[in-house]
């Protein structure tokens, strides 16, 4: 009855006085809490204020890297709309655009691209900038374009979550959006990974390391039809058609039985280096001879490879 509320008030009000009730609650999770606040509208009156509340979030976000600005809201709604807010894995075009983006290559990209990555000689990663533009450039690789597609891998997700990143007319595999543990964003294809936050160090922070929870969501395994497309020079799920400049080279080869095709370059790269097809003339000898350096095209180290897998090891 009322007088019972309030002599439970009245008792509460003095252990939170006497700091007994915060002693209490430091051993109750947040979940704890509101259950018990909804017992009756005593313990939620006392339960659910900012003194309770106030230092379970600055417990919960000191080592958050992004917290969204909760002035004027109450503390225990802002400290449940935070967790959701760390939770959400779908960036806004402004996000992507507001942060600097630390990058790296994943072992999977192979020795080619690992050893002139900064980040694997124990320097600090390279930088990414993503414009409203739909453009971005780099430190190291120069400039790009970037936008949203609906699904990979047959599996469609909401705007935010899949990027496209392109370079000269050439898309590569798609990137997938996550956080961290400490709520920092992160995308990541199969073959490169890049972070809202300075990258630590390799060996530092298990969460971010190639065999970690993160990056062992989207692998070469996860992404196999995507990174064979990209292998094999064919178009990717969502190609975007450029203009008539940014379309990728073709190069003419004569095949065993005669006929005479336009070939994406990767795929005469392939026939050529199995000796399944020869160069006619001199100039045809010479463009397939630059193939084989792999000077022109991200993905191709150089060295033999041994299957089709090994055909490439695009950054994007």
């Amino acid at each position: 009855d009322a007088m019972d509320c309030c002599s439970v008030q009245v008792f509460l009000k003095k252990c939170a006085a006497s700091g007994l009730l915060e002693n209490v609650l430091s051993f109750a999770a947040p979940l704890d809490i509101m259950q018990a606040a909804a017992v009756d509208t005593c313990w939620a009156e006392l339960l659910l204020s900012d003194d309770v509340w106030g230092p379970l979030c600055q417990s919960l976000w000191k080592d958050k890297i992004h917290v969204k600005d909760y002035v004027g809201e109450r503390c225990f709604r802002a400290f449940w709309d935070s967790v959701v807010e760390g939770r959400r894995t779908a960036i806004t075009p402004e996000e992507l655009c507001a942060f600097r983006w630390w990058s790296r290559m994943k072992a999977g990209a192979g020795d080619a691209w690992t050893l002139e990555d900064p980040w694997w000689q124990g320097k600090e990663a390279d930088i990414r900038y993503y414009h409203a533009d739909f453009t971005t450039s780099s430190s190291r690789r120069g400039p790009g374009r970037w936008r949203f597609v609906p699904s990979c891998n047959n599996e469609v997700m909401p705007e935010g979550n899949l990027l496209r990143h392109s370079r000269g007319g050439m898309e590569f595999p798609t990137h997938h959006t996550a956080r961290t543990s400490r709520w920092g964003w992160v995308i990541q294809n199969c073959w490169s990974i890049s972070a809202s936050f300075p990258l630590p160090l390799k060996g530092i922070d298990p969460e971010l390391e190639d065999d970690g929870p993160i990056c062992s969501r989207v692998t070469v395994e996860t992404c196999w039809a995507e990174a064979q497309c990209f292998n094999m020079g064919l178009p990717l799920p969502h190609q975007e058609h450029g203009e008539e400049g940014d379309i990728p080279e073709l190069q003419p080869v004569t095949l065993p039985d005669g006929r005479r095709v336009l070939a994406p370059r990767a795929i005469a790269r392939f026939l050529l280096e199995r000796g399944l097809i020869d160069s006619e003339d001199e100039s045809e000898a010479a463009s397939m001879d630059h193939l084989l350096d792999g000077a022109d095209r991200p993905g191709f180290a150089g060295s033999e490879p041994e299957t089709v897998d090994d055909l490439g090891d695009g950054e994007g």
